[in-house]
Order: structure tokens, then sequence, then C-alpha cells
């Protein structure tokens, strides 16, 4: 999974009804989202703890529409 894949995921959770994470990662996430290459919680929950900083940063951006995920994209382009 890419950063923002993963940014995906913990914005998706914080908008969802699930209380905890792994709840969310072993029950929703492989039903609802189709992620092709999806981690263990236990890498997803390493790597959420390094995109602090971006994904707080993309957050606070007065550009982001406050009405739900605009401009939020997991789909890796190729340069």
């Amino acid at each position: 999974m890419s950063p923002a894949e993963v940014m995906s995921l913990l914005i998706v959770f914080h908008q969802s009804n699930c209380r905890h994470f792994k709840s969310f990662h072993t029950q929703y996430v492989p039903h609802i989202l189709a992620f092709p290459k999806r981690l263990s919680y236990q890498r997803v929950v390493e790597l959420a703890q390094t995109l602090t900083i971006p994904l707080s940063a993309y957050l606070h951006n007065p550009r982001v529409n406050s009405r739900g995920l605009a401009g939020c994209d997991s789909i890796p382009l190729r340069v």
C-alpha cells in the first residue's frame, strides 16, 4: 500500500462508526474497500505513525473541502 492509501484508510476509519481500528481493519476493509495489496494490521499501525505529519498537513490545508474527502485519492500516478 502506498502512503496515500494508508492515509485514505485512516480518514475512512475516522468517518466510520467503528470504535476500534483493529476491528475496522479486519472486518470492514476486506469486504468494503478494494485495496489490491492490503497490509497486515500491525504494518498499517507502523506506517500510520510515520504519516502523522503529512496527514495532519492535508487535513489542515485550507483548500480541503470541509464536507468530505475532497481531493483525497489513493490511486498512484505513474510519472
